[in-house]
Parts: structure tokens; sequence; C-alpha cells
């Protein structure tokens, strides 16, 4: 079991893992993930529905101010990076599907059940676009995103207990081609029942991108309307939060294009940044900040962010945040001048 883990930690199910300044939020999330992991794959599903229940139960974040309760199931989300070949599937399909039959009306099974089973799909599709599939993993993949509605659609009244039924159906009518007037009315529950949790919000940001089934200023409604209603508690941070997350595991040649068409304001998501990061002092949200301000801001910018740090401050946080491309960063800011010597 414990050779399985590190296999799929190594294989990118946990993506940074750091011993820099962040290695608070960073020690929490791989342990949160980790332990979804081994559970699942070891059939421990009693412990997986109390665990789990008791981080959405209590809300619990982490240092950086993520839901430890989301991450859980992003852990399982993740597993679609497992080749379809692998007898894993075997494992974790009969375990969620012997604990839906165990308790049919336990949100946990549910749920982990209709995970599973998106994740299987994503596994045959690939995170490439649609003209870039196999023409063979088109007919899985609907099989598995359909059998995946159908569990969600058949227990609709687990959104009640979870919001991550929300972030759940909004992924599987992405991959079933469901159109805005069927999709809207779930958005519109989720802006009024769990307009704070990251997933529903940012499942729905990603259905109204154009590549989707929006536009660029449906989008950007979205999230003026998300930031609204979390303003009071809040403030504008959610705003960051949802543009981060649409780029942290995308590619270099996709995120300016990417953001471009989810309508994103700098000057907001400025604000924003600052706003998570007085809330949350974690150096991780100081990284987001770097990242952000290197792909969106001028000169002067990149300079303010980068002095305001030490370089061993630095952690990659996202795909693009390579050492190369930090290094670049900080010659397009400081001209070649470290950013120790520049303090």
């Amino acid at each position: 079991m414990d050779k399985l883990i590190r296999m799929l930690l190594v294989t990118g199910l946990i993506l940074f893992v750091s011993s820099s300044a962040s290695a608070d939020e960073f020690a929490v999330r791989k342990v949160i993930m980790e332990r979804a992991l081994e559970l699942v794959i070891g059939g421990n599903t009693e412990v997986f529905d109390k665990w789990s229940t008791e981080l959405l139960t209590t809300n619990a974040l982490t240092p950086a101010g993520a839901s430890e309760y989301a991450l859980v199931y992003e852990a399982i989300g993740n597993l679609d990076r497992v080749a379809v070949q692998n007898p894993l599937w075997n494992q974790v399909e009969a375990v969620s599907q012997e604990f839906l039959n165990r308790e049919p009306d336990n949100s946990s099974a549910i749920l982990l059940r209709a995970a599973i089973l998106q994740a299987h799909a994503w596994a045959y599709r690939g995170a490439g676009y649609a003209p870039d599939v196999v023409t063979a993993s088109w007919d899985p993949f609907f099989t598995l995103a359909k059998e995946s509605r159908s569990v969600l659609d058949s227990k609709k009244m687990t959104r009640l207990s979870s919001p991550e039924w929300y972030a759940l159906r909004v992924r599987a009518a992405m991959a079933l081609n469901e159109g805005l007037e069927s999709t809207g009315p779930i958005a519109d529950e989720i802006l009024e029942a769990a307009p704070d949790y990251g997933p529903a919000v940012g499942s729905v940001f990603s259905f109204y991108l154009p590549k989707w089934y929006g536009m660029t200023e449906l989008a950007q409604d979205w999230v003026s309307n998300v930031v609204k209603k979390t303003k009071d508690k809040q403030g504008s941070q959610r705003y960051a939060h949802m543009y981060f997350g649409l780029i942290e595991y995308l590619s270099p040649d996709l995120i300016r294009n990417e953001l471009s068409n989810a309508g994103v304001s700098w000057p907001k998501l400025k604000t924003s940044m600052k706003e998570v990061s007085n809330a949350f002092p974690d150096p991780y949200n100081w990284n987001v900040e770097r990242v952000m301000t290197c792909i969106l801001g001028s000169k002067d910018d990149k300079k303010a962010v980068l002095v305001a740090h030490k370089k061993e401050d630095i952690t990659q946080v996202a795909v693009v945040d390579t050492p190369a491309w930090q290094e670049q960063c900080e010659t397009d800011a400081l001209g070649g001048v470290s950013a120790k010597s520049a303090t």
C-alpha cells in the first residue's frame, strides 16, 4: 500500500512538494491528500466518511486558507492522471461501489462514487483539447460521466449536506455537454448555498468560459456575483482564488489566453491577493501573488513583490512556476540583480 501511494505521488497526484518556507502549507496538503488516497485505496470507507465529514462540519482550513475538505476530493479527482490500464481502477471502482451499495443514502458514499467515476472518465479522455482525444476514448469517457451524473441526480438531497455535490454535478455537466439552460439553475443555487466553497464556484467559473459553454462577460459576471456574496466575510478574496485556480495546472503557452478569455482585471486581482495574504499570512499566498504578478504585472509590480521577500522564500505553486521561469521573472523585474541584493 505504501509503495502504491508513493507511486501515485511521484506521478503527480500531489504536484508541488517543497522544503522551503511554504512547507507548512504543503505539509498539511500532503497529509490530507495522502490520507484520502490511502483510505480509499485501502477500502477503509468508514474512517473516510467520519474523517471527511468532520473536516466539513468544522470548516477546517489550511494555513493558507484552503478548505481541507475540498482537498480530500481534489486528491480523488487527481486520480485522473493514473493510466486507464492500471489495476488501481478496478480496486477503487469496487471500493466506491461497495460503499454505495452498503450505505446508499450516505453523502460520503454518493460523492466518493461520483468522484471516482469522473476521475476514471477523465483518465480516458485526458486533459487536452477535444480534437486531440483518441477516438476510442470517447465511449468510456461518456459512459463513466453519465454514470457519475446518474449517481448525483438520484441523490440530489446530498447537496444539502455537502457543497461538493455542486462541484461534481457541474463538472458532469461540462463533460456531457449540458448547456446553460440546464446548468444555470445549479449555478444560481450555488450562489445562494455555497458561494464560499471553492470547487463549486470554480467549476461554474470554468463552465462559463468561452472554451466551454459561456463567454467572457458571463465568466466575469459570475466572479463578480461570487465576490458580492462573500464580501462581508472575505472581502474580495474569492477573486484571487478563482483566477489562480484557473491557471494553477496550465502549461505556460495557455495561461495568458486563458486569463484573457476569463476577463481578469489586474487591479482587482492585486487588491484581492493582498486581502488573501493579510487574512492568511502564509508564504504560500505570497508565492501565489508572485506568480500572478510575474504573469500580469508591470516591471515595477514584479520588483515590488520580489523585493518584499528573500529568494529563499520562493517555492513552486503552479506548473508554470519552474526555477527557469522564476529566474526569468527576476531578470525582467530587476535586470539581473537578485531580489536579495535589491532590498
